[in-house]
């Protein structure tokens, strides 16, 4: 017994052009990582130095394209989790209003002591 009232709109673009904090923490640590595992590689590597710096050079989009996917992946994830926590959300008060009735406005009258100043 779904509600076909509460559905997500799918011509309605949920992303955002530039990448979010999980996309960009991604590209961080695909960096880091590709920073710590090859500084271990210059120091402890058996090559000479130039050629170990042209072949940690080859590797680094790889590490940053690694960790834009993960970051990506996990963006998504959270995304489509939070959409379908809203949706779950809002069927639920669709079909349960006697416990989100509305409530009266008050007045900041009615919400405040009288003031009578000390003197």
């Amino acid at each position: 017994m779904e509600s076909s009232k509460v559905t997500a709109d799918e011509n309605y673009n949920y992303t955002s052009k530039v990448p979010d904090f999980i996309t960009g923490n991604g590209i961080v640590i695909g960096a880091g990582t590709f920073y710590y595992r090859n500084y271990t590689y210059l120091l402890y590597g058996s090559r000479s130095n130039a050629s170990k710096l042209a072949f940690v050079m080859k590797q680094l989009p790889f590490y940053l394209l690694g960790g834009y996917i993960v970051g990506k992946a996990v963006s998504t994830a959270k995304d489509n989790y939070l959409k379908k926590r809203l949706i779950y959300m809002e069927d639920y008060i669709e079909r349960h209003p006697e416990e989100f009735r509305e409530l009266p406005k008050k007045k900041y009258g009615d919400l405040l002591e009288k003031w009578q100043p000390v003197r």
